[in-house]
């Protein structure tokens, strides 16, 4: 066998796995990585609190993730029009378990460069975390997603050990590439034997289906063209392997299998590799010799290694709805069923195909719901996720839609991931869109710009009366800090009569006390808008009427006061204010109000003041007004009368009802 050849193909099968991932120890049991995995609840308390999602070097793991479960969604509206949509959804799984590959190496990478001790646990504990998860993952999508002809998983089990568990491949990387080397620089034989680690890294490799490799190990031992090893190579190499594309069935794959062992058990019978123990033990390996039982044992790190191992060398074409029973009989070989662990418990859980317990032991880990969410939706796009309630009808929906709830409200709470929640919720109507109508309102806002980016998705999602909330809320902070436009602004956009109508009277009270109006610029600029309240109607029209002054058409602004008294639209409080600001116009030496406008003020006047006399406390001796009203009072009728006087000889009218107010001018 050409030994660079082979070398060359290890090499590519296990470059994808991180060299900073094979120099942690990560395939001990999961006690003593603190538990890693965190798939049980006794791991997850305070989980919300705790959770790893929410440390910022996962942020990228959320983020991306949400991008591909929204790819999902988009898939999800093709699956009912027909067609292999299975290389989509493979595609799909593959995708998420890339996302956890490459946020579990950059943890790695922050591990190797940090300085903190206890930077470099939590980081390693995320990675760990993260590493099961995908372990889990990839044995869900052999089992549910990348579903072959003829149910024959063990091919893609033997993948998913290889892939989780490299040790034993790298250390045979590193056998084979000295050997290679020696081998180059003259030496008859490699005797790469010599290497401690040798008969176990070419046992380990056996175990995990890599024939080729156990091959190439075996051509760098000394004695490689002796009889013994040329035979166990024809042994090897004779091997058959299943392929399921390969055009064979599993009847004469079968007996091809059983006639190739029957061969191999004769050899061992007739002594041909006695001379060499570790050889003839690989034998009794491949032979399916259950002697041997203890000695596989002893090469797994997990019961599942073992599990794997044992079908390879005695039932390769098992189908996936055996597995169940021989993972209880790996466990208790191994000695895992007394002692059974979460990481354990949930890959039972799913060889036995017990979806429903899978989701609900997956919602109680440190990721919030990460796992379970995503791999549910999966599950469900696939139309694996088939769960019957008692009265046998199918509540995969109602399941999907509920794990998209929690995970979308879980990450609502937090202030930097709520717009990836709404991404969530918007895919589980209608409850998704009823939960954001309440967490929208509840996120802080910090900002303007936040404000505007909750107001947007509350538009876009036709939820009106969020959209006011956030109005409200921002014109009541504005109003704090004595931002008046400012909260105008934000008034109108809630269309809140009661709120306009409050701001407009704050801005008439500056008015009063400071002569000027504030954000004259909004003011000024109003235009519809100022339909939403009476109050604010008044105000646009008051602020147009200093307009009309400052640019000097008196009679425009005189036609537009008269209206306003008239229309019952200003305040009470403001209406001697107005009257007041009339007597510059009716004191000019041209005419401005008629006759008639004149008469309406004096009504007004009248009306005013009657109003402002009842207003008195009747506890109060003299029941009547203080002077300074009084002497405006008396101001604005001596204007009012020899206007009217002014008015009718200039008109040539007599208007009627008018002596009586003006007695009172004396």
């Amino acid at each position: 066998m050409d030994v660079a050849l082979a070398l060359k193909g290890l090499q590519f099968k296990i470059k994808g796995v991180p060299q900073s991932t094979l120099n942690k120890d990560i395939t001990d049991r999961p006690d003593e990585l603190f538990q890693t995995l965190g798939i049980a609840a006794k791991w997850s308390v305070n989980a919300t609190k705790d959770s790893i999602l929410f440390d910022p070097c996962l942020r990228k793991l959320v983020n991306e993730s949400c991008g591909t479960f929204l790819s999902g969604q988009k898939l999800s509206q093709s699956l009912g029009s027909g067609g292999d949509h299975a290389p989509d959804l493979l595609k799909l799984s593959r995708r998420y378990r890339s996302i956890i590959r490459v946020c579990r190496n950059n943890l790695y990478e922050i591990i190797e460069s940090s300085q903190q001790d206890l930077g470099k646990l939590n980081s390693y504990y995320f990675a760990n975390v993260l590493d099961k998860i995908e372990l889990i993952w990839h044995l869900c999508e052999i089992l549910y997603v990348d579903v072959v002809p003829g149910d024959i998983v063990l091919p893609q089990l033997l993948e998913w050990i290889r892939f989780h568990f490299p040790e034993g491949e790298r250390k045979a990387a590193t056998i084979l590439e000295t050997g290679a080397d020696r081998v180059e620089a003259g030496f008859e034989t490699a005797g790469s034997e010599k290497d401690p680690e040798y008969w176990k890294t070419v046992i380990g490799v056996l175990l995990q289906g890599r024939i080729d490799v156990t091959r190439a190990l075996l051509v760098l031992h000394s004695d490689a063209k002796t009889t013994p090893f040329q035979h166990a190579d024809v042994c090897l190499r004779t091997m058959p392997l299943y392929n399921i594309y390969g055009g064979t069935s599993v009847t004469v794959f079968n007996a091809q299998w059983t006639r190739w062992q029957a061969d191999v058990r004769s050899k061992i019978e007739e002594g041909v590799f006695e001379s060499n123990l570790d050889l003839e033990l690989i034998m009794k390996i491949i032979a399916g010799d259950v002697t041997v039982m203890d000695t596989i044992r002893n090469h797994c790190n997990v019961w599942y290694q073992l599990m794997t191992a044992t079908l390879f060398f005695s039932e390769p074409t098992v189908k996936s709805f055996d597995l169940s029973y021989h993972a209880d009989h790996a466990m208790r070989a191994f000695g895992s069923n007394n002692d059974i662990q979460d990481l354990d418990k949930l890959i039972l859980l799913l060889l036995e195909s017990n979806l429903l317990e899978v989701i609900q032991e997956l919602q109680k880990t440190a990721d919030n719901g990460w796992f379970a969410v995503h791999l549910t939706n999966l599950l469900y796009l696939c139309g694996r996720l088939n769960i019957f309630d008692s009265n046998k009808v199918n509540v995969a929906h109602q399941l999907h839609e509920h794990v998209l709830l929690d995970y979308g409200t879980m990450l609502m709470s937090h202030h930097s991931l709520w717009q990836v929640g709404v991404s969530y919720l918007d895919h589980c109507p209608p409850h998704g869109l009823e939960r954001l109508e309440i967490l929208l309102p509840a996120i802080p806002l910090t900002s303007e710009a936040r404000a505007f980016k909750i107001m947007q998705m509350a538009h876009e999602r036709r939820l009106d009366s969020v959209v006011t909330t956030i109005c409200k809320v921002m014109a009541s902070k504005s109003l704090r800090q004595d931002r008046l436009g400012n909260a105008l602004a934000w008034a109108l956009r809630s269309t809140d009569a009661n709120l306009t109508n409050h701001l407009a009277d704050r801005f008439l009270e500056g008015f009063a006390d400071k002569g000027e109006f504030e954000a004259t610029d909004l003011l000024d600029n109003l235009g519809s808008c100022m339909l939403v309240s009476d109050r604010l109607t008044f105000l646009g029209k008051y602020c147009e009427f200093h307009q009309l002054y400052k640019s000097n058409n008196l009679k425009a602004a005189a036609s537009l006061i008269v209206s306003l008294l008239s229309s019952h639209l200003p305040p009470k409080n403001f209406q001697l204010i107005l009257l007041t600001q009339c007597i510059p116009l009716l004191e000019c030496r041209e005419l401005i109000f008629s006759a008639n406008d004149t008469d309406i003020l004096l009504s007004c006047l009248e009306t005013l003041e009657t109003e402002l006399l009842t207003q008195v406390d009747s506890c109060s001796v003299s029941k009547s007004l203080d002077a300074a009203t009084k002497e405006k009072i008396q101001l604005i009728r001596f204007s009012l009368a020899r206007n009217l006087s002014r008015a009718i000889i200039i008109e040539g009218s007599d208007i009627p009802n008018t002596n009586s107010r003006m007695v009172n001018v004396s």
